[in-house]
């Protein structure tokens, strides 16, 4: 996850910064900035540009959704993966939990890595990430 000043770059669904002049909302969607979430699906040549997706072209995606939490609250995401127009910069847009504690919350990120076969165990969870991001109520 990105970070400035020890917070979280995220933006609100008007593209502006998460910050505490401009908090996010609970039941809002915002977009998590991050890089490091392993492959996805339709990728784009080594070095180009993630493409705006297209009906012949969808967004590259992650095929293991990331879990998130803010303030130690489950966060529903969206989508996780490139983001169109960049170069191996990743976004997950969640929406923030209706029950997340107002203020200053905890961002953590983490992800199940390798396949899961038949009457194995799952992969434990593993921390891909923390930061802080500011909410209100």
């Amino acid at each position: 996850m990105f970070e400035y000043n020890g917070l979280a770059i995220a933006q609100d669904r008007n593209y502006k910064l998460v910050t505490a002049a401009n908090p996010a909302q609970r039941g809002q969607y915002i977009t998590i900035y991050a890089n490091g979430l392993g492959a996805v699906n339709n990728p784009p040549l080594s070095g180009e540009a993630t493409p705006w997706p297209t009906v012949a072209q969808p967004l590259s995606s992650t095929p293991i959704i990331p879990k998130v939490t803010i303030g130690g609250v489950a966060a529903q995401v969206l989508f996780s993966g490139l983001t169109p127009g960049s170069i191996g910069l990743y976004q997950i847009d969640v929406v923030v939990p209706t029950s997340a504690p107002a203020g200053l919350q905890p961002v953590a990120i983490a992800e199940k890595r390798g396949q899961l076969a038949a009457g194995q165990p799952a992969d434990p969870i593993t921390p891909v990430c923390a930061s802080h991001a500011s909410y209100n109520t």
